[in-house]
This record gives structure tokens, sequence and C-alpha cells, in this order.
């Protein structure tokens, strides 16, 4: 196979060359061209790049030296990470922040997204430092979309400086790996930590630490559980950015006070967002983390599975308290606005995921299971 196979790399060509494209269509002329080709031009982008993740779905490809690679793991990603983007330009339709800078933003999200897919099919140190760089890059810049507020420059700068120390210390990191194993591709980094010679290596046994146990199920949990979640928050932020369009500060627990009572749909959606999040059974959110939990105790980290579920029954204060302002705290708000077609079809969708997730939970297992298969094998 040679060493440009670029069939591999073909998702992360089109999402990049779809997001170079958007930018281009916001100078186009018209202010209706600009307002709506963008989004049009990224939604195909997106499209274009799912569909090539299911074309390539099955035995390992490597492009680019090794460099990248397209397997059953990052392409179950890439599927992930691209409908995510989907929902996002769905969620910014007719956002005041994007509508005059509606190129820019949709550019901006797949060129984000690319970094994502970069770090997914890596299969060097160097490609996911790209990956990562990429993404943190683009992040900068729509942090501090809004130019024209203050509060935005000063969360880009911020995320900017500390962005810039997470980047120095991951690259001092992927330094001193590459100094311990002598090699930059992860084949070989894996094969070297997997000998006895690492073994006691205290920054070799907190890596395994931080890592969701190393094996098969351990994947398979973090696979299944990034799906969720997605699911989950991409939920919950829909009702947060709809109420925001309606009054200020909508993004503080106050202002959602009574709003299931005054938009059941969207109560419901957040409802069973915050309840997931929770882990409340038979919702997709307890799925994932019973089998966390399921897959620490199987490699013997019965103490990392005792502090997860500690830390779940914490968070059900927070939770639970959203869902209690929405449907029993004051009186229904007066203040409530048409919301766009897209913006209604991402959130009840997001909820709607969240529960299919859990009864398809058998399927999606299945896919999980392949892919962490196809990121342990050699």
């Amino acid at each position: 196979m040679s060493d440009l196979n670029v069939v591999a790399a073909t998702p992360l060509i089109i999402t990049s060359g779809a997001g170079a494209l958007a930018m281009g269509a916001g100078l186009l002329p018209g202010r209706g061209l600009r307002r709506h080709a963008p989004t049009a031009v990224a939604a195909a982008g997106i499209a274009g790049a799912i569909v090539m993740s299911v074309v390539l779905w099955g035995d390992r490809q490597e492009a680019f030296a090794g460099g990248l690679r397209a397997d059953r793991f990052s392409l179950l990603l890439n599927c992930l990470f691209l409908t995510a983007a989907l929902a996002t330009l769905a969620l910014a339709w007719r956002e005041p922040a994007a509508v005059d800078r509606r190129g820019e933003y949709a550019g901006l999200v797949l060129i984000a997204v690319t970094g994502m897919m970069l770090v997914a099919g890596a299969g060097d140190l160097i490609s996911i430092f790209l990956g990562v760089e990429i993404l943190s890059v683009s992040l900068y810049v729509l942090c501090a979309l809004e130019v024209w507020r203050e509060r935005s420059l000063e969360s880009g700068l911020k995320y900017l400086i500390t962005g810039a120390v997470g980047a120095a210390i991951l690259l001092y990191g992927l330094t001193l790996l590459f100094g311990a194993t002598g090699a930059t591709d992860l084949a070989t980094i894996g094969r070297e930590l997997a000998g006895a010679t690492f073994t006691g290596e205290p920054l070799v046994v907190a890596a395994m630490a931080l890592i969701a146990a190393g094996t098969i199920q351990g994947a398979e949990a973090v696979l299944y559980y990034l799906l969720a979640y997605a699911a989950m928050t991409l939920a919950a932020f829909a009702v947060v950015i709809v109420r925001e369009r309606e009054v200020v500060d909508g993004d503080e627990l106050a202002a959602l006070r009574g709003y299931g009572r005054a938009r059941p749909v969207l109560g419901v959606a957040m409802a069973v967002a915050m309840l997931s999040l929770a882990g409340f059974p038979p919702l997709s959110g307890f799925v994932g983390k019973f089998l966390l939990f399921g897959a620490a105790v199987e490699a013997d980290l019965v103490w990392l599975a005792i502090v997860g579920a500690l830390g779940s029954v914490v968070s059900l204060a927070y939770y639970l308290r959203v869902v209690a302002v929405m449907w029993l705290a004051g009186e229904e708000p007066a203040k409530l606005l048409r919301m766009p077609g897209p913006v209604a079809i991402a959130t009840v969708t997001s909820g709607v995921a969240v529960v299919a997730l859990a009864l398809m939970a058998s399927p999606v297992l299945d896919a999980c299971r392949g892919a962490a298969q196809a990121l342990l094998a050699p």
C-alpha cells in the first residue's frame, strides 16, 4: 500500500475543504447569499464526509506513512463529530453572533472538526499534536467571534492563554514519551510500553490510570459514553441557547424558572438530558456509566469505579435542581420568542437520541466494540 494513500484521508480532506469553501461563501455578493450559502456548503461537506466514513468502514487503511489511520474507531468518531457539527450549525440558525459572520462561523466549526478527526485517526504523536492545535486555534477564534463585545474578546484571550500553556505541557509530555520509547508512531510506542521495562515508571502508571483501563471493555465503554454525552449536552445547551435569545442572562438558572411549563417540549428535552447526565436508568447516561464502572472493576480498578459512582451521586444535586427549577419553581416566563425550525429540530433530535441510544444499546455497543477492537489492534 502506498504511503500516500489519500483514500483513508478522504473524510478529513472533504471536511477541511468544505470549511475553506464555507469561509469563501461568506464573501459572496448579496446579504441573502452571505447568510445562507456558508451553512449550505458546510452542511454539504458534513454529509459528504459522513458518507465517505461509512464507505471506508472496515479494515484499517493508512495514509501519509501511517500518520493517519482510517479504521472503525476513527470512523465512528468521525460520524459523531460530524453529526455534532451539523447540530451546532442548526442551533446557530439566526444566532446574532453568527448572522453577519456566517462564513467565518461555519468555516471555523468545520476546521475545528477537522482537528478532532485528525486526533481520532492519528497514527503518531505529531498528528495528535497537529490535530489538537488545529482544534484549539479554531476555538480561540470562535470564542472571540463577537469582536464588538468585550466579554467575547476576553473569553478568546483567556482561552488562548490557557490553551498555549496546555499545548506546551502536552508537547513536553509527548517529548518525554518519545525520549522513553525512541519512537513517534503509536504502534511502536504501544509495543514499548507493553514491555516490563516501563511497568514501574510513575508517568506511565499515571497515564494508564487516566486512560477508561486500557482494555477492549474500557474503550468500548468510552466510545458509547461519548455518543451518549454528545446527545445529552447538545439537548441541554440547545434549550439554553433558545432561552438566551429571549432574555438577558438567559444562561442563568433563574432564567429557566417555569420554562418547562411554558415550553413543554423544551422542558422535556432538558429533563431527559439532565436525568441522563445524572445517570438515571434506563437512559443512555446510565448505560454509559454502568459500562465505564464495569470496565474499571474488570480491570481491578475497583477504587476508580467507587470514586466515579460517588461523583455521580454528588452530581445529582446539580442536575435535579435544573429540572426542579424548570418545572416547579416560579411563574411561567412571559417573554417567549418564536423558535427557528432548525433549532427546534436539533433540540428535539438530541433529546430523542438520548433515549434512542439506550433503547438501541445492543447494536450501538456492537459498533463500539468493533471500533474498540480496531483501536487496540496492532
